[in-house]
């Protein structure tokens, strides 16, 4: 027993107003007495006591639904509950030595590094594979209609064109990829006609007028289609969807509203990161695709260096590794011809 008043603050947890009260320890009782409240006893079991910080005050939950704030700057409240045999909890103890507050950073620091490696890239692929499908299609042609009032315009491709590079897409694909299902649309965009190509959640794969200029060789758009059915069969463009925001959570958990500008490099840099990793997938599709039809990757290669020139010149050479979308090109090409020459 302890005759000892420790001052507190009294919440009835329906409003924020505090009354000053005191409290006592008796045996293994918490005894309140103020002015303001009728006095009461609580036998510890009933109590809810929180974990007590360096320098902040020692919560403890009431059965009555309020709380009480014991200020115990000196630890003589978190004494006296020891002594009765309120010990302090596993968080508590380990605040008090070094090495092991120094192991749960580094515990956590590596956490924080798997779920970014793998962990976020993992659980997204579980989700989006779950989606039904017909959820996806719908996201796809809300972005597609979106796109076609801002960033892209009518084809200008000859029907007849478009019709035959179809038909050669989906001979491809019967071959290398029987139960992958897309669909593809032709669009133009850029004043420059631009050449690229681009697939949407649920399978619509975007082809630009713009890869057809400059008589690129049909074999090498077939690689193009392959690479992009690479994106339809991996449900990559959900999955990134998934994972940016799967990275935006941590970077929050990490850095909580410390800063914007590290939030948003955070997600950004991981978007870059995940993107270039899909992109890899989608090449080694490609390749697939290519051998299940007895092309070569000779075209699509040409093709791949023709517009890293083009976009070299436009831009006065290529981006770093690390803010590049895509894996670096000559990586690229290398890569494809060792998936090509394997068995």
């Amino acid at each position: 027993m302890t005759d000892a008043a420790f001052p507190a603050f009294h919440f009835d947890g329906r409003s924020s107003r505090a009354i000053e009260v005191d409290v006592r320890i008796e045996g293994s009782t918490l005894v309140l007495g103020s002015a303001g409240l009728s006095s009461a006893r609580w036998p510890f079991q009933r109590l809810v006591f929180a974990e007590h910080f360096a320098r902040t005050p020692r919560m403890i939950e009431l059965p009555d639904g309020a709380t009480l704030e014991v200020p115990d700057a000196d630890g003589r409240f978190d004494d006296a509950l020891r002594a009765q045999g309120v010990l302090p909890g596993v968080v508590q103890r380990m605040q008090g030595h070094r090495y092991a507050a120094v192991i749960a950073l580094a515990l956590c620091v590596a956490l924080a590094a798997y779920a970014y490696v793998d962990g976020i890239p993992a659980v997204a692929r579980a989700i989006a594979m779950h989606v039904p499908m017909d959820v996806e299609q719908r996201l796809g042609a809300h972005l597609l209609a979106d796109a076609d009032t801002t960033l892209f315009g009518r084809t200008h491709l000859d029907a007849r064109r478009r019709a035959r590079l179809e038909a050669r897409f989906a001979a491809a694909a019967h071959t290398a990829a029987p139960d992958v299902h897309y669909q593809v649309v032709w669009r133009r965009m850029g004043r420059s006609n631009q050449a690229n190509a681009l697939t949407l959640p649920g399978g619509t794969i975007v082809m630009l007028d713009g890869l057809v200029a400059d008589g690129v060789d049909d074999d090498a758009l077939v690689g193009v289609f392959g690479h992009e059915l690479g994106h339809v069969a991996g449900r990559h463009t959900l999955r990134q969807m998934i994972q940016v925001a799967g990275v935006g959570g941590l970077a929050s958990m990490v850095w909580g509203d410390m800063s914007s500008s590290l939030l948003n490099g955070a997600v950004a840099i991981s978007s870059l990161k995940y993107s270039r990793d899909m992109e890899s997938e989608a090449d080694a599709f490609a390749a697939k695709v290519l051998k299940a039809n007895q092309l070569s990757a000779e075209p699509l290669i040409q093709f791949l260096s023709t517009m890293e020139a083009r976009e070299s010149a436009k831009s006065g050479g290529a981006p770093p590794g690390l803010l590049a979308t895509h894996p670096l090109t000559g990586e690229r090409i290398e890569r494809l011809r060792a998936l090509m020459a394997r068995p």
